[in-house]
């Protein structure tokens, strides 16, 4: 590209119409606003289209002065003016104007001017262009008051630029001492150029770095450290072995022990230790081996700031143990089942050192306060058990008293026997039998042999069914018997259920061999009046049938011969009698039936014959005669 050439562009103009003449009516107009970034390149176009001849001219931002030219060009040849430079490296390439390594100079107003062929005539076209050039922000640094500041006092951080072009917005970020990546420093705002601190606190103490930012780019920081003089703070002992009793600490006799205190301070705290009051050690940690009872007593451990010129202390009591020493009242207690048993167990010398007491279990199980089956007592240098309601077997056996305290722990045995009760008598039912509703029965039973009870306990539960394979569980139906009773009514039956019954006695907690088990009879029939009355009646049917089949065989004694014969020999001696009296019989109801005989007829008597004997020998003399007399008892 040639550079500028003289007068002869101000004449370029009129002479590339070649003496055609300007459309100026049709001339375009347009204006629009370019950003361009600094040591950047940027491109400001005439037009959509290229034009046939083309000036540019630039009028700085805030000037008031008249334009300067830029650039001029016809087709491929172009020219820059002089001065240009100061607006960047400036090209000039169909029309279009490029600035590279953009200066903030370039900042104004751009005019083009040109003559673009439209349909074999010249139109003039204007463009303005409003060209921006922004900044990028520099690399920010903080700037501290004071790189060491104690704490419950102000610090300000400031966050500062070179350049970049506002707005520009600003972010900070924190880190420990020893932490890891910068992070938003918690309650704080952070989003100005300042960050205060007031008051600062420890936690403050670390890496600052801030973040500043514009429309262009975003640059952080390095970052710097922050100092927070403190301390010391109240200390913390701790002592090892740890054993705590009662507010205060516990070794043993001839055993190491390590006092350590801690105050967080910075700078990092001194540390004095003092036994009783008397200076004893200097440091953070002070060891004692194989402790001795006379080393018992107040420590203090003294924290001093060395910087700030405070100090702290703190006290604690050392207590050293022995071994406790353990007495029992009673090696082995008896008790019946259902009583209360005392075991009693003590210190020897009183509770001088300190030892918590308990019980154990047969189990081996530390027996806990305040339960139903134990009561536990404790009074300083003594513990007391209580075993309530004790029970066979499962009570039974050896407890044991034990004494701790941090040097060791020491325990005796106690045995608890649970006897039981003598076993009581044995039970029979007598009678158990359903009432006529089937929802109670009357149960009855007796004792067999010696032995001491107090009461009885009836059991039911369902009679065994075919399909099923066990029977039901036993259940109470009537407990707290007294001893003296011997028979109960129990109600509540199903009557659709057949119930099994047991009876056990009771010796207080001993229970005796169950009885047999029984299911209910039925109650009796209780009809006797009507059966008694169907009974008369029956014979009654039965003598009138007797007499009426006697009366017919005697009657048709020609018909029945041999029923005759054989009722008539039954007879024995009588048989003539009851065969004239049966004759006669018959002669009644015939004359009855047919009037009165006439004088000197035959007599009954005459028309008699002797019974036939059977012959000797004869099988109807020993044949048996079965007579059945049925009676039917209506109810």
């Amino acid at each position: 590209m040639e550079r500028w050439g003289g007068p002869w562009l101000l004449c370029l103009l009129p002479l590339m119409a070649v003496g055609q003449p300007l459309d100026a009516g049709s001339a375009a107009y347009e204006e629009r606003t370019v950003t361009g970034i600094r040591g950047r390149a940027v491109e400001l176009s005439c037009g959509s289209a290229a034009p046939a001849v083309v000036f540019w001219s630039f009028t700085a931002a805030g000037s008031a002065g008249p334009p300067r030219a830029v650039a001029v060009g016809s087709g491929p040849e172009a020219a820059v003016a002089p001065g240009a430079g100061a607006l960047g490296r400036v090209t000039l390439r169909n029309g279009t104007l490029e600035l590279r390594e953009l200066r903030t100079a370039a900042a104004g107003r751009f005019l083009c001017q040109g003559l673009f062929p439209e349909w074999g005539r010249l139109r003039v076209g204007y463009a303005a262009v409003m060209l921006r050039v922004l900044v990028p922000v520099s690399k920010p640094f903080v700037r501290l008051t004071a790189a060491a500041a104690a704490e419950g006092t102000e610090v300000a951080l400031t966050c500062t630029v070179r350049e970049g072009t506002a707005p520009l917005s600003f972010s900070w970020q924190h880190r420990e001492p020893h932490g890891g990546l910068l992070a938003a420093p918690t309650g704080l705002g952070g989003s100005g150029a300042e960050l205060l601190l007031a008051p600062a606190n420890r936690s403050h103490a670390g890496w600052y770095a801030c973040t500043a930012r514009n429309e262009v780019n975003n640059r952080t920081s390095e970052p710097v450290y922050l100092d927070i003089v403190y301390g010391p703070d109240e200390p913390a002992i701790s002592v090892e072995p740890f054993s705590l009793e009662q507010g205060s600490f516990s070794a043993g006799e001839r055993e190491d022990v390590v006092l350590s205190c801690l105050a967080p301070s910075n700078p990092p705290s001194r540390y004095i230790w003092l036994h009783n009051g008397s200076q004893v050690h200097i440091g953070q940690t002070f060891v004692m081996s194989a402790i001795a009872r006379g080393q018992a007593g107040t420590y203090t451990c003294l924290a001093e700031n060395t910087h700030l010129q405070t100090r702290t202390q703190a006290t604690i009591v050392l207590t050293v143990y022995y071994v406790p020493e353990l007495e029992v009242e009673r090696g082995e207690v008896a008790v019946l089942e259902g009583g209360e048993a005392r075991l009693a167990c003590r210190q020897r010398g009183g509770g001088e050192l300190g030892a918590e007491m308990g019980w154990y279990d047969p189990q081996e199980r530390e027996v806990p306060a305040g339960t139903t089956k134990y009561r536990l007592e404790r009074g300083g240098p003594w513990a007391n058990l209580t075993v309530r309601d004790a029970e066979w077997p499962q009570d039974g056996g050896t407890y044991r008293c034990a004494a701790a305290n941090s040097v060791g722990t020491a325990s005796l045995p106690v045995r608890l026997r649970v006897d039981r009760y003598p076993a009581p008598p044995n039970v029979t039912i007598s009678k158990l039998r359903y009432t006529r509703a089937r929802t109670e029965v009357r149960l009855q039973w007796r004792t067999e042999g010696a032995g001491n009870l107090t009461g009885f306990v009836v059991q039911r539960r369902p009679a065994k069914k075919p399909q099923r394979r066990v029977p039901g569980p036993w259940e109470t139906a009537a407990g707290d018997i007294e001893p003296h009773s011997r028979d109960r009514r129990l109600g509540g039956l199903d009557p659709r259920v057949v119930y099994a019954f047991r009876v056990l006695a009771v010796n207080h907690r001993t229970a005796g061999h169950p009885s047999e088990v029984q299911t209910p009879a039925e109650p009796p029939f209780e009809a006797l009046p009507a059966v008694t009355g169907a009974a008369v009646m029956g014979m009654l049917v039965a003598t009138s049938m007797s007499l009426l089949a006697v009366h017919c065989i005697a009657r048709h004694r020609d018909r029945l011969p041999r029923l005759h014969e054989l009722l008539f020999r039954i007879a024995g001696p009588d048989a003539p009698q009851l065969a004239e009296d049966a004759n006669v019989a018959m002669s009644t109801e015939d004359g009855e039936g047919q009037g009165q005989e006439e004088p000197g007829g035959p007599s009954t008597a005459a028309m008699e014959e002797e019974p036939r004997s059977a012959p000797p020998g004869d099988p109807a003399d020993d044949a048996p005669v079965d007579v059945t007399i049925t009676m039917t008892a209506m109810p």
